[in-house]
């Protein structure tokens, strides 16, 4: 509640003043029990303007016994699990088991010609979609990237100014690069949430470029960290 009872030693004199000094509650959070798990990046190296084929990376070592990690759509699996984004040549490698220090993994994978085409503005269909098509044809399942560069619309809350919007939370505030792919599975994915799909037999590709960021609401209060409070 804030109240305070105080006892003092002796009957304090006639007009006395009492000085209360106190700070603000800790902020604390409580974390369920969980089990913590460590993670590297493994970096490829392919040769220049070659791009490693989805589906065909194999992580092995051994512990004592021999353990290994496929990928299948991105994915790690086996006694490893992580994610590998083909497009940067990166694998994010969690083992089930730590292995010993100084253990050595041994990372297989094939890998062929990066093709790249660039849609200089698209325009959009009745539907507000883009609809591009690759220049090769057919496309790798698991292989497509599309880079993109969006703006902010601030109208909706309020603020004009991208240097505020970027202390509220928001990345590249000014606007910026939105990065999608492919699951394998013909849907393109920007994180977790399907914006569009690809045809791997033609190499069209649909898709929305559109998207919501999530910002923090600033909530402002005055909290007095000294008190004055006369008489007795």
């Amino acid at each position: 509640t804030g109240s305070v009872v105080l006892t003092v030693g002796a009957l304090p004199d006639v007009g006395s003043s009492v000085i209360a000094i106190w700070g603000i509650p800790t902020q604390e959070r409580t974390w369920t029990t969980a089990t913590l798990k460590a993670e590297t990046v493994i970096e490829l190296t392919p040769p220049t303007d070659k791009k490693i084929q989805p589906g065909s990376i194999t992580i092995s070592w051994t512990d004592g016994t021999a353990k290994s990690a496929t990928d299948s759509a991105g994915t790690l699996t086996g006694d490893a699990t992580g994610t590998v984004d083909y497009g940067n040549n990166r694998i994010v490698f969690i083992p089930n088991v730590l292995p010993p220090p100084a253990t050595v993994l041994n990372v297989a994978y094939n890998y062929g010609t990066r093709h790249e085409d660039t849609f200089a503005a698209p325009a959009r269909d009745g539907n507000g979609k883009l609809n591009i098509t690759a220049s090769e044809g057919a496309i790798q399942p698991g292989s497509v990237r599309l880079s993109w560069n969006v703006e902010y619309d601030m109208a909706p809350i309020g603020i004009t100014d991208a240097e505020i919007l970027q202390k509220m939370g928001a990345e590249n505030a000014g606007g910026g690069i939105l990065t999608a792919r492919d699951d394998g599975l013909g849907n393109i994915k920007l994180g977790s949430t399907t914006i569009g799909t690809v045809n791997y037999a033609t190499g069209a590709v649909q898709f929305d470029p559109d998207s919501t960021a999530k910002i923090r609401k600033p909530v402002y209060t005055v909290t007095p960290d000294w008190a004055f409070l006369a008489g007795v």
